[in-house]
């Protein structure tokens, strides 16, 4: 016997089950499968927090069925991230490194600056010991963004030219996740910072994209297209 849900959550991770007890604390029923689940159960929604090398399945089951997707899973490879772009031209697919609002504001407050181009950038990511990519998501989604402002390279070493954006990470300790983007030339220094404190924050953002993302046509959409919608 089927059965539809308002979320249908992928993965059995941290970021899922801190999802899953977010979902049940709220008015929202919703079911949490996986890559060996093979469940007959809809949902107006759903909202991926598992590993990138199940984007193929993922993507075939919400084809098939229509339904809207949320991706917060990072490190998919170009084929993974082809299957994604030709999806949303079938449902609507909202994916991003990050569901807060703090770093949604770091985005457009570096989007915002005129005067990028004549700093030397880096960007510092902090997260657990034992967190798997790096750098982070995040912290790509940031430096790429500078990039495509700027023109200038994106390096995972030391700076070997002054116009680079150098990416650094550390991965130590119980640090849920902070990023810091310094702008630098002679004489002053620029720090940019944000810390998580809680990881049920990223869990109310994707929610809150999800239901926004139930109403939306077929596109690929990311955390600022909501952002945006909201003013």
């Amino acid at each position: 016997m089927t059965a539809t849900y308002d979320i249908l959550v992928w993965g059995r991770g941290r970021m899922a089950s801190a999802l899953k007890s977010v979902l049940s604390h709220s008015t929202m029923t919703y079911i949490v499968v996986d890559s060996t689940s093979n469940s007959d159960n809809t949902a107006r929604c759903i909202v991926d927090f598992s590993r990138h090398s199940n984007t193929n399945k993922i993507i075939e089951y919400a084809r098939k069925t229509g339904t809207p997707l949320v991706i917060g899973t990072t490190g998919q490879d170009e084929t993974e991230k082809s299957l994604i772009k030709v999806a949303s031209q079938h449902i609507p697919i909202l994916i991003d490194s990050n569901f807060s609002l703090g770093i949604a504001t770091v985005k457009a407050l570096l989007a915002s600056m005129s005067t990028l181009c004549d700093w030397q950038i880096d960007i510092i990511d902090y997260h657990r010991f034992g967190k798997q990519d790096s750098p982070s998501g995040t912290a790509l989604s940031i430096a790429e963004l500078i990039s495509n402002r700027t023109g200038q390279d994106i390096i995972n070493s030391n700076r070997s030219a002054d116009k680079q954006i150098v990416l650094h990470s550390v991965r130590s300790g119980t640090q849920l996740g902070r990023h810091d983007i310094i702008l630098a030339r002679e004489h002053e220094t620029i720090t940019i910072s944000h810390c998580c404190t809680d990881i049920r924050l990223f869990c109310q953002g994707a929610l809150e994209c999800a239901e926004w993302l139930i109403e939306q046509p077929p596109r690929l959409y990311c955390m600022q297209d909501y952002l945006i919608s909201q003013n």
